[in-house]
């Protein structure tokens, strides 16, 4: 193992979405034995997988916005990166907006912006928003729009409509992710992004630029979005808890908790390597 790859949500974090403390040590051991670590996440980089990469002491490119973007850290430069198709945000945007309840928002590079805001968003862990007029904003970024979101209150009506009109005018184009909304309704979120690349992709790349073969490569995560980092890496491990095509698509699955399945793993391996990388 010269390369650990880990996602965030629900992987390395427990409860209150922090970095358990098991994991935590496990990483930074994993690090000061000389593996290289990294972060592929669904999250943007400014103010979210930067700050958790400082927690972790990660350096060096890691993957966010589902790996359409590999960014250097700490130093916040974009090495590659993979907006949707010019268009189909407006798309998705305008097959939304009928529904009443339906909350639209996308991510403009970093910014995470509403056309309205969510009841008691500021009780979530989401930081750093604004609202703002997509339109506009589709209009003067084209080729920064990175995700379009959409959540409903009631129901997920407009998330249907959204990724219908996506299948129907983009073939091909756009991956769709499904999670828990803000407003609470299961299966309540989807996020539409580009299928020019992904978690696996991002995992080539990053090993690529460190010079690591993708055999000597570590993935480990929880959802369907791990799947094709899971499947690049040398050995793909995926949690306890992921869902049976997950855990399919991985070579080990992990034992434990939320509290320490990561630290589990990365101690395993490297007793398998003899403490070395």
């Amino acid at each position: 193992m010269r390369l650990l790859a880990l996602d965030i949500d629900h992987t390395l974090t427990g409860a209150g979405r922090r970095i358990t403390d098991p994991n935590l040590v496990a990483v930074k051991k994993a690090i000061a034995q000389g593996v290289k670590a990294t972060l592929i996440t669904g999250r943007r980089y400014t103010g979210s997988a930067a700050v958790y990469a400082d927690i972790l002491g990660v350096s060096g490119p890691v993957g966010c916005h589902y790996g359409r973007r590999v960014v250097l850290h700490p130093s916040g430069d974009i090495l590659t990166s993979h907006p949707l198709p010019r268009g189909a945000a407006r798309a998705l945007v305008d097959a939304a907006r009928p529904f009443e309840t339906a909350i639209v928002s996308l991510f403009s590079g970093d910014e995470l912006l509403f056309d309205k805001l969510p009841p008691a968003l500021e009780e979530t862990a989401i930081s750093q928003y604004a609202q703002a007029d997509l339109d506009a904003i589709i209009a003067a970024r084209p080729q920064e729009i990175m995700a379009v979101h959409v959540s409903m209150i009631g129901g997920t009506a407009a998330l249907r409509a959204a990724a219908e009109a996506g299948h129907r005018l983009y073939p091909g184009a756009l991956d769709y992710y499904y999670s828990p909304s803000w407003s609470g309704e299961p299966l309540g979120l989807m996020s539409a992004v580009s299928s020019a690349a992904d978690k696996g992709t991002a995992l080539l790349e990053i090993a690529r630029l460190l010079g690591v073969e993708p055999s000597e490569t570590v993935a480990m995560g929880d959802s369907v979005a791990d799947i094709p980092m899971l499947r690049e890496a040398g050995v793909g491990v995926a949690m306890p808890w992921a869902d049976e095509e997950v855990q399919r698509a991985a070579d080990v699955v992990a034992e434990g908790d939320y509290e320490d399945a990561v630290a589990r793993a990365i101690e395993a391996l490297l007793d398998r390597a003899g403490g070395a990388p």
